[in-house]
């Protein structure tokens, strides 16, 4: 929220927002959540139905995560579960092999709820991939996390820490509790199985986190204030009387009262971006308590002109929410594709992928500083809503996890991927800019890739190891080829 001020130039107060600011983005939160209680109301009813119907599960829970040389299952999770007459599923074996993972999966679809415990002493990266795939399917999670302490490399703990935050960040977002705690998490698995409750409905009576409405994006409204400004203010940092005035009557449909503008009206000073949001907000807030019922008629209209003409007037759309919740319902596609992946590994994108999408006329965008942060999550993810298709390309050099987890999310999230996946080689010792790797992490990271490359598979996303087939491949969904006529020769009887 907060990292969308730097879009508007005219902030520049640091890293905190200005009172007007403010002021938009408690007015957003505020109609969305108005707009959400319906929602809700929607998801009890289904919950009902679903509370009617037998279970069509073999096992309750499906213990995922780390696993060796950890021992939580055997120490906390099974004694508790077996007291309470919870049947589970325990993936752990002292020997991994590859066709585990098959036999994970058939698990996974066969349990109620999949509790995953990611331990400080283990990289766990498939078990972050696996987290991921079931949040974006929208799968009944149980997830804790304890802070890795591992004695592994600097690089690498820096890595599995974004990559916590990152599962931190898509969990919350979907509406899923992140537990520290896992005696905690077993007491909120136990409800919900006996009160037939999903992980949403979890509270902190509970011992849980929630984030209430965390999918919500806000910055529409700012973002469309700040267009106007730079309009009216023809690229100024503040606004004349006039201008405001007129910017003012543009985006609400109302007169500027002159007494709120007494200062401009004596020519003693220009309207600044943050005034501009505190007026138009004044405005807005005021229409809804003095003029209800015509707020409602207005609104109504709004929709009706909508779904006759497609177009309503600036600030009619803008009063009455057309340029927040229905953007965020309705994303225009930007671009054709999306280039996730490796960063600066290989240089894949400027050599191998930029192109081939410009010998093919095709739009593309990624990620500018290529690292997931706290900061950008949200423009990231709105970034990903404006492409019509992902393209993630994991390369043999590097360790990729986060860009592993967020391939495996939005492939959870139905969103149309193409996908390329290369092993890591096994003589290898050093990835990209010098990191050693040991035989340990090399095998983790494989083993993630392998997780990866068979969720997709079995959603039917489409693989390859050779980057420029999956671009072609991908081109191919984006601009399909016209077919070819064939000619026929013209026989005489």
């Amino acid at each position: 929220m907060v990292w969308s001020t730097k879009e508007c130039p005219a902030h520049n107060s640091g890293e905190g927002l200005g009172f007007g600011e403010f002021c938009v983005f408690v007015n957003e939160l505020e109609e969305y959540y108005k707009k959400g209680q319906d929602g809700l109301k929607a998801v009890k009813e289904i919950q009902k139905c679903q509370k009617a119907e037998k279970t069509k599960y073999k096992d309750q829970v499906f213990l995922g995560g780390s696993c060796n040389p950890t021992t939580w299952r055997s120490d906390c999770a099974v004694p508790y579960l077996e007291k309470q007459g919870i049947s589970y599923f325990n993936p752990q074996v002292e020997k991994w092999d590859f066709h585990q993972i098959g036999k994970e999966h058939e698990a996974k679809m066969a349990s109620e709820v999949l509790l995953f415990v990611i331990d400080n002493r283990t990289r766990a990266s498939s078990s972050l991939i696996e987290i991921a795939y079931s949040v974006g399917s929208q799968r009944q999670v149980l997830l804790v996390i304890h802070d890795n302490e591992s004695k592994i490399p600097k690089s690498e703990l820096e890595e599995l820490k974004t990559s916590y935050d990152l599962i931190t960040d898509i969990s919350e977002r979907s509406g899923y509790p992140v537990f520290r705690d896992l005696n905690t998490s077993l007491k909120c698995l136990n409800r919900m199985l006996k009160q037939h409750i999903k992980v949403q409905q979890l509270s902190s009576n509970d011992g849980a986190r929630p984030v209430k409405h965390g999918h919500l994006r806000l910055g529409h409204s700012l973002q469309y204030l700040w267009e106007v400004f730079v309009q009216y203010s023809e690229g100024a940092d503040k606004l004349s009387y006039k201008q405001a005035c007129d910017a003012f009557h543009y985006t609400t449909g109302q007169l500027l009262d002159t007494g709120w503008m007494q200062p401009l009206v004596n020519g003693s000073e220009a309207m600044s971006f943050s005034t501009f949001c505190c007026l138009v907000m004044e405005a807005k807030s005021q229409l809804a308590l003095c003029y209800p019922s015509l707020r409602q008629l207005l609104t109504n209209t709004l929709f009706i002109l909508l779904s006759i003409t497609k177009t309503v007037p600036n600030w009619l759309g803008w009063m009455f929410g057309r340029n927040s919740a229905l953007k965020s319902k309705q994303v225009e596609k930007k671009y054709d594709f999306y280039l996730g992946g490796s960063y600066k590994s290989q240089n894949w994108r400027e050599d191998i992928v930029l192109p081939i999408l410009r010998e093919h006329n095709c739009s593309s965008t990624f990620s500018q500083n290529g690292v997931w942060s706290w900061e950008t999550s949200s423009l990231n993810n709105a970034l990903h809503d404006e492409c019509q298709l992902l393209l993630y390309v994991i390369t043999s050099d590097v360790c990729a996890l986060t860009y592993m987890i967020q391939a495996a999310y939005y492939i959870g999230q139905g969103y149309r991927v193409v996908l390329c996946l290369q092993m890591i080689p096994e003589e290898t010792s050093t990835l990209f800019q010098g990191e050693k790797i040991d035989e340990q992490a090399l095998q983790d990271y494989n083993r993630g890739r392998s997780y990866l490359r068979d969720i997709a598979e079995r959603e039917n996303v489409a693989v390859f190891s050779d980057i420029k087939e999956a671009v072609l491949h991908a081109v191919q969904i984006i601009k399909p080829s016209p077919p070819t006529l064939v000619m026929t020769e013209k026989v005489t009887i």
